[in-house]
């Protein structure tokens, strides 16, 4: 059993045919009634059978969730957020924005991902995590804990954002577990 339906309205985002949803229960984890118009999806369910938007979890305004992506537990997609490929939205993680997450993504926890942040290729953003300014997170790239990324900075080739770590501006963590400074940060630690 699904909490929505569709409202026969489709469209045509990045080259795929999706469809606008509308919810067929209340949803008062998110103050939801039966008849608010959602989001768009691909299909209502995937290709396993399994419903593409499950538990109390909901796809709301313009947000678009196509490919294999999926919404679970009380997880939340809104604005012109992009869920595209394989992206997993699940516990109390919110996308909003123009947020816009392509590939193996795995947002969880009480993670955020807004703003015009991107998540591509194969990135985990978990716990407390927020990802949001133009961050780019990507290449098998972890932000968890309550790790804060905005601005312009990229996490990528495996590298690991965690803790209370606060990454912004242009700053750039690649391969290690190591900030990789930028020339104001290490003149002003010095």
């Amino acid at each position: 059993m699904t909490n929505y339906g569709l409202t026969g309205e489709s469209r045509v985002v990045g080259g795929v045919l999706v469809h606008r949803i509308r919810a067929i229960t209340d949803l008062p984890a998110h103050g939801i009634k039966a008849g608010t118009v959602g989001g768009w999806i691909s299909s209502v369910r995937l290709p396993d059978g399994s419903p593409r938007i499950s538990d109390n979890a909901w796809l709301a305004d313009d947000a678009v969730a196509s490919g294999d992506s999926r919404l679970s537990d009380n997880a939340w997609a809104s604005g012109n957020a992009r869920l595209e490929h394989s992206v997993y939205v699940t516990d109390d993680a919110r996308v909003s924005g123009n947020a816009w997450l392509h590939g193996h993504i795995l947002v969880g926890g009480d993670a955020r991902v807004f703003e015009n942040a991107w998540l591509l290729g194969e990135a985990i953003v978990r716990e407390n995590a927020r990802v949001h300014g133009w961050a780019l997170v990507h290449s098998n790239a972890i932000v968890e804990g309550c790790a804060d990324l905005s601005g312009e900075c990229v996490v990528r080739r495996q590298a690991r954002a965690a803790g209370k770590e606060v990454v912004t501006g242009r700053t750039v963590l690649d391969g290690s577990p190591t900030l990789l400074r930028t020339s104001w940060e290490r003149s002003a630690a010095a």
